[in-house]
């Protein structure tokens, strides 16, 4: 899994670099290598003015899944990051637990061809 990080307006300390990069590895561990690679964009969306305004944005693409991509906004970049990773890794699974039970169920062939008969005989009328 290759993780790139950039910033605007936010600068990117070790510790931020490191905190990132450990908490995506944690909540996107048990996806393996369905995940290739990870943007993170980090921001200050108000700069100097202050406020609840430090922005990190995680987006993915999973094999099989699509493109995953979440947002979170909060005072510190680290609350952020580990709020979006969460987030991201419910949201990717949903979305693989969702998959894989439509296709389980009824195979796409049968779900075409399925008629619905009324099989009440009263109901006809005769």
């Amino acid at each position: 899994m290759q993780i790139d990080i950039h910033t605007r307006g936010i600068a990117l300390t070790d510790a931020l670099h490191d905190w990132t990069e450990r908490r995506l590895r944690f909540a996107l561990s048990r996806f393996g290598e369905r995940v290739r690679r990870i943007s993170v964009h980090f921001s200050d969306v108000n700069g100097p003015r202050g406020g609840i305004d430090q922005r990190c944005r995680i987006q993915a693409t999973l094999d099989g899944l699509g493109e995953v991509m979440i947002e979170d906004t909060q005072h510190n970049p680290f609350v952020a990051v580990s709020r979006a990773a969460e987030r991201f890794a419910r949201n990717a699974s949903r979305r693989l637990e969702l998959r894989t039970t439509r296709n389980r169920t009824i195979p796409r062939r049968a779900r075409a061809r399925t008629v619905v008969e009324d099989t009440n005989p009263a109901a006809s009328g005769f």
